[in-house]
């Protein structure tokens, strides 16, 4: 009777012990599982304590958990860096950086919404020049692509109200060297779409003498006229004029094929090819759309 029940409490034992092992053996993992691999580069915690240099504001003022605020009446001033913010590698050199969409107040009613870039170095980051979108835009995402970042955004239109922007707009940007500059730029208003494409030359095409520029909008712009103009990687405007397209009529799409002769540079020299649609009521950029190219 005694052998019988101490063999039944061995395997009772037995039973327990399995059924504690099994679920530990199947959440065992190895040691590449669920560990993530860290980019290298910035976050976007270290440059909201960093200290900064305010665009509109002109002065360097040292964030606390990316905000800024001082002073009062006349010399009041608040810096913050707005929840759209991102980070992404902006110049391919495999480091994140932080590209950051920054609010800045000086008292009165405007609040100048610029894009800034903070580019991660071994001892720290660099700042880029700002490019404004817009006094008290309406930001709605960042991203980046390939180096270049994307900005979705409602922004003042030639008849709004400070207060309300209508304008939607989707531009983009590129770096070079610390200067940010538009390279792209489609916008909607009362539900008419505009945009420019470039289909011939491609992006890094070597090119030498006269080039044939092709492509497509969406509504073809006012007198079937554009403005291009070539920019060396300054951002100096090397040659400007006017780019006609074809249309069937007003607000149809356009095509163009033009010959643009190419400035008189080095061999070598990388170029920015712009074609843009002004207003011909204010003479800002209606939709915007570019190209780089090296010259042979």
């Amino acid at each position: 009777m005694r052998k019988s029940i101490l063999f039944i409490l061995a395997m009772f034992f037995l039973s327990i012990t399995g059924c504690q092992s099994q679920p530990f053996q199947q959440a065992t993992l190895t040691p590449t599982q669920g560990t993530p691999t860290p980019i290298p580069g910035l976050t976007m915690e270290s440059i909201k304590n960093a200290a900064i240099f305010a665009p509109e504001l002109q002065k360097n003022v040292q964030l606390l958990d990316g905000k800024y605020e001082g002073g009062s009446g006349l010399d009041y001033s608040l810096v913050e860096i707005l929840p759209q913010s991102t980070v992404g590698d902006v110049n391919g050199d495999g480091q994140q950086d932080a590209v950051v969409i920054l609010a800045e107040n000086g008292g009165g009613s405007g609040v100048f919404v610029s894009l800034v870039v903070f580019l991660s170095h071994e001892n720290g980051f660099s700042q880029s020049q700002a490019a404004l979108i817009d006094d008290r835009a309406q930001v709605n995402r960042v991203a980046v692509t390939t180096g270049k970042i994307s900005v979705d955004a409602l922004i003042h239109g030639a008849n709004d109200a400070m207060a309300s922007p209508s304008l939607h707009v989707l531009e983009t940007y590129q770096l070079y060297g610390d200067a940010l500059a538009l390279v792209g730029l489609d916008s909607t208003l009362n539900g008419i779409e505009n945009s420019i494409q470039i289909d011939t030359p491609v992006n890094g095409q070597s090119l030498t003498g006269n080039i044939e520029v092709k492509g497509s909008m969406a509504v073809a712009p006012f007198e079937n006229t554009l403005r291009y103009r070539f920019y060396d990687e300054s951002g100096k405007v090397l040659d400007e004029g006017a780019f006609m397209v074809k249309s069937e009529d007003v607000g149809k799409p356009a095509i163009f094929d033009n010959s643009l002769t190419l400035p008189a540079v080095p061999s070598g020299t990388k170029l920015r090819l712009e074609l843009t649609d002004l207003s011909a009521k204010d003479g800002s950029p209606v939709c915007m759309s570019s190209v780089d190219v090296v010259v042979k």
